[in-house]
């Protein structure tokens, strides 16, 4: 009797291990996959003190961000940034190039001289985009005082904003609301926006372009869906919170900001861009009475 009931324990012991493996076992908790973290970035403003100041804000911002860098650049009117360098043009046509990561105590690198004083961007390339006049011209790393344009891409009229997107089309606009789109460098279509927009920086993310206009009483921000065609109109126009953007930037979460020339701030923007989007965060950077002219904005690393 007593064998019997050791071998009846037994069993029933081995099906206890059995209902924990196998068709029984419970199913393990899955381990959550981690949040991406994005790069941390930086927002560069140039001419935002009027003599020429390049100031540099980390991201994210708020309504008290103070620069984390600032450099003197005399009469800078655009910017553009990316991994490897920082450009910043002035009013005497000349493109001064800083060697990233960038700080107050940075010394300009080379320089290149152009005749016009359009916008710039880089693309992911590396390369250089200078809007100058009817040529943008395009500069190949690395970029040094000898540094000549390797090529152009010219435009029906005189341009200002440029944009690249993700698929290398280059965006270029001529002040007014056209927007010339240049593929490998041919000019191929171009789209016509509302009536009397003045169009200046133009920024992308992703499936979304947005174009900053200073002409009316506040000026605003036009957000397009890509692809553009001859047709397309704005997804939205933004203007709670705009006076006179002359500069527009997306981070790579996503937000916009522009830079007002009107009253000297940074607003951003969070998606989905509406015609109801008011700023998620505004930045004064006015100061002792005056107000800084905030003729381009960029943002990288």
């Amino acid at each position: 009797m007593r064998l019997r009931l050791l071998f009846l324990l037994g069993t029933f012991s081995f099906g206890l291990a059995g209902c924990n493996s196998g068709h029984g076992s419970s199913t393990p908790t899955p381990t959550p996959s981690p949040t991406p973290t994005l790069a941390p970035q930086r927002l560069y403003v140039g001419n935002d003190q009027g003599a020429g100041t390049v100031r540099v804000f980390a991201l994210p911002l708020s309504a008290s961000s103070t620069a984390v860098a600032q450099l003197a650049v005399p009469s800078s009117v655009a910017i553009a940034v990316n991994a490897l360098s920082l450009a910043v043009s002035d009013a005497s046509h000349a493109v001064h190039i800083f060697t990233q990561p960038v700080t107050s105590s940075s010394s300009q690198t080379a320089g290149i001289t152009t005749s016009n004083n359009g916008m710039m961007t880089f693309a992911a390339s590396g390369n250089l985009y200078v809007v100058n006049g009817t040529a943008t011209q395009i500069y190949t790393p690395p970029l040094t005082n000898a540094s000549t344009p390797a090529s152009t891409i010219t435009t029906p009229a005189a341009g200002w904003g440029i944009a690249i997107d993700g698929f290398n089309n280059v965006y270029i606009n001529g002040g007014s609301p056209a927007i010339w789109i240049a593929p490998a460098g041919v000019v191929t279509i171009t789209a016509t926006g509302p009536a009397g927009h003045s169009y200046r920086s133009m920024a992308v993310s992703g499936s979304l372009m947005a174009a900053c206009y200073v002409d009316s009483s506040t000026g605003g921000i036009d957000v397009y869906s890509l692809p553009l065609s001859a047709s397309s109109s704005p997804l939205a126009t933004i203007t709670s919170g705009t006076n006179q953007p002359e500069g527009c930037a997306f981070d790579n979460a996503g937000n916009l900001y522009a830079g007002n020339i009107g009253n000297g701030t940074i607003v951003e923007y969070a998606p989905p861009f509406t015609a109801a989007s008011a700023p998620l965060v505004s930045l004064s950077l006015a100061s002792g009475g005056a107000l800084p002219s905030i003729y381009s904005i960029a943002i990288g690393p």
